[in-house]
């Protein structure tokens, strides 16, 4: 497994810190070098408080486990509003999608997870990816950040 932390304000300095951890399958040069993951960000619930522990690595784990990268998302909580969290969660998207061929990611298969107040911000992302508003503060093209499915879990 190729485990990893970054934080999605390096890549968009327009968006708040967020740390994003990967978790992605590993690549066998003997069955399929060129093999391509579909892709989940998990949103871990929380009320918009905190970010849930039990929502996030050992769902990934579950994934990971049936050939599914994932991306777990700590997007801000707070006292911080929207559209923060739906801005961070876009740029992973978006940071995914422009790094799928070293992720070994399929860019046609992101979706979005979450669970209570995640799942909330991964519906946001699903309904409002086409915002003009948020392209042109991500500096994307139109679709980059768009989610492939949705998968909401009690939003």
């Amino acid at each position: 497994m190729r485990y990893e932390k970054i934080n999605i304000h390096d890549d968009f300095a327009e968006v708040p810190s967020a740390e994003i951890t990967l978790y992605i399958p590993d690549i066998s040069e003997v069955i399929n070098p060129q093999v391509q993951f579909p892709c989940t960000v998990i949103c871990p619930g929380g009320g918009y408080w905190w970010t849930s522990e039990r929502e996030a690595e050992p769902c990934a784990l579950r994934l990971l486990g049936n050939g599914i990268a994932t991306a777990v998302i700590r997007y801000s909580c707070g006292g911080t509003h929207y559209p923060m969290q739906l801005l961070q969660i876009l740029a992973t998207i978006t940071y995914l999608r422009r790094n799928s061929s070293n992720l070994h990611i399929n860019p046609d298969k992101i979706a979005v997870m979450g669970f209570s107040a995640g799942g909330h911000a991964a519906c946001t992302a699903g309904l409002f990816w086409q915002e003009k508003e948020f392209e042109k503060l991500l500096g994307i093209v139109p679709g980059e950040n768009k989610p492939n499915g949705m998968i909401l879990c009690y939003p």
